[in-house]
């Protein structure tokens, strides 16, 4: 995959109330590596664009007046070959956090063929309704409601 360790993940993807820190911290990485507008998971597949395709190194030319030009040539092999690793390897940490953050009760949505898929099953797995926010919203403001001052944890 990549040769940088993966992001230390302290939150667990297990359930809905998971999901919304969780893909904040997934989104984050993934912007942080540039490579969000590659995996997002609102994005129709069709319209992600595609990964850049790994250039050809150009050719050697035996006449010494195209040295200037193949020099160029390989200036620009170079620049496109490092985009594309960086971008690969971008995708590869944010998808080995995937991994490492998703509760063995959910890894049966890891088997998909790309991290986009992933995402993108997961997201629509586990992502609550606007109602069921609005609810969970409400059930926390109760709880406070209903729990004394001195015992409140704020973290919760």
């Amino acid at each position: 995959m990549s040769n940088e360790a993966p992001t230390k993940v302290s939150i667990i993807l297990k359930s809905q109330d998971d999901w919304r820190a969780w893909y904040s911290l997934i989104q984050s990485q993934a912007k942080t590596r540039d490579v969000w507008d590659y995996i997002n998971p609102n994005t129709s597949e069709d319209q992600l664009p595609g990964i850049p395709k790994d250039p050809v190194i150009p050719e050697i030319l035996n006449d010494p007046t195209y040295y200037d030009l193949w020099k160029m040539r390989m200036q620009l092999y170079n620049a496109q070959k490092n985009q594309h690793d960086q971008i690969k390897q971008g995708i590869a940490a944010v998808h080995e956090t995937i991994q490492s953050s998703v509760s063995t009760l959910l890894v049966h949505h890891l088997y998909k063929d790309s991290t986009y898929q992933i995402l993108r099953l997961l997201k629509k797995q586990l992502e609550p309704t606007k109602q069921q926010a609005a609810q969970s919203i409400f059930a926390r403001y109760k709880k406070t409601q209903d729990t004394p001052v001195s015992n409140t944890n704020l973290d919760q």
